[in-house]
């Protein structure tokens, strides 16, 4: 091959430590996709109850019982939480277990599996969209989608998600309960922290803009044939 895409830099590197030559290496991240909260629908208003949200399949490598722990941390200090996951998977019936058995079933919510076209209302009441990921994700596009909504997001040291959310979110130490934790209770008390970070959202974005992502691939493929 003349050239290689990586979605991110932690996949050029997994390439490069498998031998492949570094300079034909080529980082072209995912582009944002288009708007998905319906046309003329407003944000919507946010209760007394801090509504936390995940998304996802439920596997081990998401990391969904590292968030479950450290929510309960949270909630059993009475702080007005909510956790919402949304998704399925192998692991489902295993996380609803973890939640009877810290006591936390009451204010943890399992959607399911949900329609794209309807997501948006899950997003639009959520404070804050966490990424619990225990596995080196290649890039993570539910994240750019958490940003289109001005979410500010948590997301773990695991993989891309790191390298994507920039600005507009904090990063905790994969497979941490503590840090994350931590991070949950930073961003719940901070108003002005969790302002911050949705308003870097849309400066975020800008690097996943839909036609400078197919600029950069057309740039790719107009090298390789100049080189013929």
């Amino acid at each position: 091959a003349d050239k290689y895409i990586a979605l991110s830099q932690v996949v050029k590197q997994m390439y490069v430590a498998h031998g492949y030559d570094e300079d034909k290496i080529d980082v072209i991240p995912n582009f944002a996709a288009g708007q998905i909260t319906p046309a003329g629908c407003r944000r919507s208003s946010k209760g007394h109850t801090f509504n936390v949200l995940s998304v996802g399949r439920l596997s081990q490598e998401k990391g969904f019982d590292i968030l479950i722990r450290a929510f309960s941390k949270l909630a059993k200090r009475n702080f007005r939480m909510r956790l919402t996951i949304v998704g399925d998977g192998p692991q489902g019936e295993a996380l609803k277990k973890l939640t009877c058995g810290l006591k936390i079933d009451k204010q943890v919510v399992f959607a399911g599996k949900v329609p794209h076209e309807a997501i948006w209302q899950y997003y639009q009441s959520a404070n804050v969209f966490v990424h619990p990921a225990i596995w080196a994700e290649p890039f993570g596009r539910i994240i750019l989608e958490a940003m289109q909504f001005q979410l500010p997001l948590i997301v773990s040291s695991a993989g891309a998600p790191q390298e994507i959310v920039g600005d507009a979110g904090l990063v905790f130490e994969k497979a941490n309960v503590d840090d994350l934790t931590q991070k949950l209770e930073l961003i719940y008390r901070d108003k002005e922290l969790r302002q911050k970070l949705s308003s870097n959202c849309s400066k975020v974005l800008q690097n996943y803009d839909r036609d400078k992502i197919l600029d950069k691939i057309v740039a790719v493929y107009q090298e390789v044939l100049d080189r013929q």
